[in-house]
């Protein structure tokens, strides 16, 4: 995400018009890991209960069990965030060092606020609805991010003696980045009137943020929080909307199989393709600079995110499996 912080599901759930959330925010991240904990094969939770046992004390397993490694699992997916709000994790200097790997200091591509705490990997901003020549993008990006995280735990796992620690942090990183990429607005940027806008963080709607009562809410933010919005509605139909239950009941949905070509699609780039098309298509379609997401728009907010959801969860568990399971 382009996450700003972690609030609690009670409040981001308030307002089905929208609220101001963080990314796919921490409970909709938590939700994509929870379904791809349900699609993990046992060898591979094994190692991501030793990996994640390794980690920052904050998002270890609070004891034995699968429950507790699941729980861990779900909220290791937040890690990313977390760092960007919370000095004194066992990662500072990896944070530091790590932020600097892909694009130089003061990189115009990217925002000023983007440049620090490695902000710059959680997306990918494709340029769409723009005239002329098309618009640089920056190479300090989520693909970058998800490209270096998956060959450093695949190589730490093929070592005697894996070094757990740094695959805890490598393990946050593929979660929460494959997450990120299933949220439309972290795939694209709109140049629709010259100039990008940062992923729909520019674009205003007619909505007050809920943190900042001043200002107005932006699309991403909207977005953000469509996980939320799709549990809402199904609390809205007495449907249990606790993490695990949603996982089976969307598990049971027939929203596409696990071993789908859809699900077992690793190509991260076509990730990112198909997310800037569905920005296109379907985020920037139905609502103006300044307008208010109406029932139709929020209906098809809802059905996409919950794909997507699930989508998200089911090529993270055939990659984990892939990576760990064997």
């Amino acid at each position: 995400m382009r996450w700003r912080g972690t609030v609690l599901f009670c409040v981001l759930s308030v307002l089905m018009t929208g609220s101001q959330a963080y990314a796919w925010d921490s409970p909709g991240h938590q939700q994509i890991a929870d379904i791809a904990w349900s699609k993990l094969n046992q060898n591979a939770k094994k190692q991501i209960a030793l990996i994640l046992g390794a980690g920052d004390a904050q998002f270890r397993p609070t004891g034995v069990g699968e429950d507790k490694a699941r729980s861990a699992f779900r909220k290791a997916a937040t890690f990313p965030d977390f760092i960007k709000e919370h000095r004194g994790t066992s990662y500072e200097q990896e944070v530091q060092s790590f932020n600097d790997k892909f694009h130089p200091v003061n990189d115009p591509l990217i925002s000023p606020t983007q440049q620090t705490l490695c902000k710059s990997w959680h997306f990918l901003d494709t340029p769409i609805r723009f005239t002329g020549t098309p618009p640089a993008r920056a190479k300090s990006n989520a693909l970058a991010a998800l490209t270096l995280a998956r060959m450093q735990l695949s190589q730490l796992q093929q070592t005697p003696n894996p070094d757990r620690r740094m695959q805890a942090w490598w393990l946050c990183w593929i979660e929460h980045v494959v997450g990120d990429l299933h949220q439309p607005l972290h795939c694209a940027s709109s140049f629709q009137t010259g100039h990008g806008d940062e992923g729909g963080n520019l674009f205003k709607l007619g909505l007050n943020d809920l943190v900042h009562p001043d200002r107005k809410m932006a699309l991403h933010s909207f977005w953000d929080a469509g996980i939320d919005h799709a549990k809402k509605s199904e609390q809205a139909l007495h449907l249990p909307i606790t993490v695990d239950q949603v996982t089976a009941r969307w598990n049971g949905d027939g929203l596409l199989p696990f071993n789908s070509p859809e699900a077992t699609n690793l190509d991260v780039m076509s990730w990112i393709t198909k997310g800037s098309e569905l920005a296109d298509q379907k985020v920037y379609s139905g609502i103006a600079v300044g307008g208010i997401p109406d029932s139709p728009y929020k209906s098809a907010q809802e059905s996409l995110c919950k794909r997507q959801a699930v989508l998200a969860g089911y090529r993270l568990a055939n990659l984990l499996n892939g990576m760990l399971g064997n």
